[in-house]
């Protein structure tokens, strides 16, 4: 069972789905905090990898047709935007942003004074390799889905 969402949706926990209608098709990309990227047709897996760049491209055939989606990633926004073209014409976009605009600031800021520490007391990077995952286990509890997916016209 692949637990793909019927539309689209955003967690750290689950990831981004991003869920496409082409004709009776269901197309759904998803991509995880770990940086898997997983893309079925009709919840049958076409393509799989994992990726860590700011733009990844996905391409397949579905019936004599040849798809192809790209993730952008923005480390300025925040922003995760999906996009899909069917035999080279854009069938749809979606993008994400956050309910409240100052929670990427936030986020950066933490990540600021976490590494000013580290470098200023010369901290172990194993003591940073330990926090990371207990500080990732706290946002997912405290997370109050604060991630919204847009469709792009």
């Amino acid at each position: 069972m692949n637990n793909i969402p019927q539309k689209s949706q955003a967690s750290l926990l689950k990831g981004y789905w991003f869920i496409f209608k082409d004709g009776d098709r269901s197309i759904a990309a998803g991509s995880a905090l770990t940086g898997q990227e997983k893309i079925f047709v009709n919840d049958q897996l076409v393509a799989k990898k994992r990726s860590f760049r700011m733009i990844s491209k996905h391409h397949f055939s579905w019936e004599e047709n040849a798809y192809e989606v790209v993730f952008r990633v923005s480390l300025t926004t925040g922003q995760t935007e999906c996009s899909l073209a069917k035999d080279g014409v854009f069938v749809g976009c979606f993008k994400t942003s956050y309910k409240s605009k100052y929670t990427l600031l936030v986020y950066a800021l933490v990540g600021a004074v976490i590494g000013f520490i580290f470098g200023h007391f010369n901290l172990s990077l194993w003591l940073l390799a330990i926090l990371f995952p207990i500080a990732i286990m706290l946002a997912i509890a405290t997370q109050n889905n604060n991630i919204v997916i847009n469709p792009e016209v």
